[in-house]
């Protein structure tokens, strides 16, 4: 969901990509993760400064190459072009990053396999380091 949702539909409609396409909306937590492992490719468009997305991963926790925007926490240690694409959160670049996701889909899923000990390292101390910064936080 987000403002962007009709302008994509749209855009990737014209690129003539709309049948490997799913705009999901909301879904369930509980069938997130059967979702992400049967995706192509999971795109996070954020917009703004955010912090570590839970969907995110998970998406790598199933090996679902990511599209994620420049502006979200995850670039921070997302391996761009190894696990998916970072772009910048435009229509073009959000189109053109999903574009090169789905024709690189194997390789990316194989690089994600293959760092699979990494990611489960890299996840856990991720979410731990969160977890304490908002201990911190609540305890000032």
């Amino acid at each position: 969901e987000g403002f962007l949702k009709e302008k994509l539909i749209a855009k990737s409609k014209k690129l003539n990509i709309d049948k490997n396409v799913k705009f999901a909306g909301h879904v369930d937590h509980k069938q997130v993760l059967e979702v992400l492992a049967n995706a192509s490719a999971c795109v996070m468009s954020s917009i703004w400064p955010e912090p570590l997305s839970r969907t995110a991963l998970e998406s790598l926790s199933v090996t679902t190459p990511l599209v994620i925007s420049k502006r979200s926490g995850n670039a921070e240690f997302f391996k761009n072009k190894r696990w998916g694409y970072t772009v910048s959160p435009t229509t073009d670049d959000l189109t053109n990053g999903i574009i090169k996701a789905l024709k690189n889909k194997k390789k990316l899923k194989e690089n994600l396999i293959s760092d699979r000990q990494f990611i489960n390292r890299l996840l856990s101390q991720k979410i731990y380091d969160s977890y304490q910064r908002i201990y911190r936080q609540l305890l000032k």
